[in-house]
């Protein structure tokens, strides 16, 4: 898949492409970095660079994602703490503590509201869970004067659950259970329906 995907790219803008395999998988030795074929003298080997996400769980790497200004770093923080937790406890505190990076670090609220989509569907906890979290991420907000994401939430303005909401309800389900297959309230539910029929 790699091969081809870098050939159709060069194929299509006749450019040179480098491509990049981010392993997220939790398989230490698996760590493809090159593919060959061969047939009746035609030959082709194709290799490229690979990052190992779990490489980065050590002390000193996992030092330089908390303190990298860069936005993806805060991806692969996510994306690693989804995979390495154990329990949904420990998943909830790094769930907020990923939050309040993107507090500190000043990020427009643009970024903030597109990192938590991405955070928040990496990391899905509980609902009992989830609610616990958002009420320490409303005490944050008002700490910081900044009520994006508990707003958001609150409203239902991300587009994500907006669509996904609207789009059960077309399929005639109630709301009781457009919420259990949300993680919302049957009130929050409602409560987007009612904006989505006002526009």
């Amino acid at each position: 898949r790699m091969y081809v995907y870098n050939f159709r790219i060069f194929d299509r803008y006749d450019r040179d492409v480098v491509s990049l395999g981010v392993l997220t998988d939790r398989q230490e030795s698996f760590r493809p970095d090159s593919y060959a074929r061969e047939l009746w003298g035609c030959s082709l080997d194709f290799r490229f660079p690979i990052v190992k996400l779990m490489d980065w769980e050590d002390e000193e790497r996992w030092k330089e994602l908390e303190n990298s200004d860069n936005v993806f770093a805060l991806v692969v923080m996510a994306q690693i703490k989804a995979k390495s937790c154990k329990s949904k406890d420990e998943l909830k505190a790094w769930k907020f503590y990923l939050v309040k990076l993107m507090y500190q670090r000043n990020y427009s609220k643009e970024d903030i509201l597109q990192l938590y989509l991405y955070i928040d569907w990496m990391i899905s906890l509980p609902r009992e869970l989830e609610k616990q979290f958002l009420d320490d991420v409303y005490l944050l907000e008002e700490e910081k004067k900044m009520p994006y994401i508990t707003s958001a939430e609150r409203f239902g303005v991300y587009n994500e659950k907006f669509q996904t909401i609207m789009s059960l309800r077309d399929f005639n389900m109630k709301p009781e259970d457009i919420a259990k297959a949300t993680r919302l309230t049957p009130e929050q539910v409602k409560a987007v329906l009612a904006a989505g029929d006002k526009g």
